[in-house]
């Protein structure tokens, strides 16, 4: 007489394991599908093709005898202010705050005549946030960027 054994045949085990193993794969993919990567612009192709003309913007900037000030204060307001020695009705431009980590953060704010700009931030995140600052005084386009960490 044979004797029957309780509990699962080796067959059974091995497909159980190879099963579980593909489970765990699946949410593995699952898991890592549904990750947001916000670490590249948008168009950051034809952003790089036409990066020359930013470098000259730059080499413009750091001529300048003085640069626009960014800094941040406890009281969370990011304060810009550029320089005395412009016409505030010739100014123009844009002011965007980028968050590398996550783009639905992003603002873009019109330089519209004004010199100083004084940004809350209470309503943001804390972390890194870069402030760049593409403006245009007497037909010259200017830029510059200052990283920013908010606490």
């Amino acid at each position: 007489m044979t004797e029957k054994r309780k509990g699962l045949s080796w067959g059974v085990g091995i497909w159980i394991l190879y099963g579980g193993f593909a489970l765990f794969i699946l949410a593995c993919v699952g898991f890592a599908s549904m990750q947001s990567f916000d670490l590249v612009e948008n168009n950051y192709y034809d952003k790089g093709i036409k990066y020359q003309g930013q470098i000259d913007k730059m080499e413009r900037t750091r001529a300048l005898a003085e640069q626009p000030a960014v800094g941040y204060d406890k009281s969370g307001a990011i304060s810009i202010t550029f320089p005395e020695s412009l016409v505030e009705e010739r100014l123009s431009g844009t002011i965007a705050l980028y968050r590398p980590s996550n783009s639905r953060y992003d603002k873009l704010i019109a330089i519209d005549g004004k010199r100083q700009f004084d940004i809350r931030m209470d309503s943001l995140p804390t972390g890194l946030w870069k402030v760049k600052l593409d403006w245009r005084y007497d037909g010259q386009s200017y830029y510059n960027e200052e990283t920013i960490v908010i606490e």
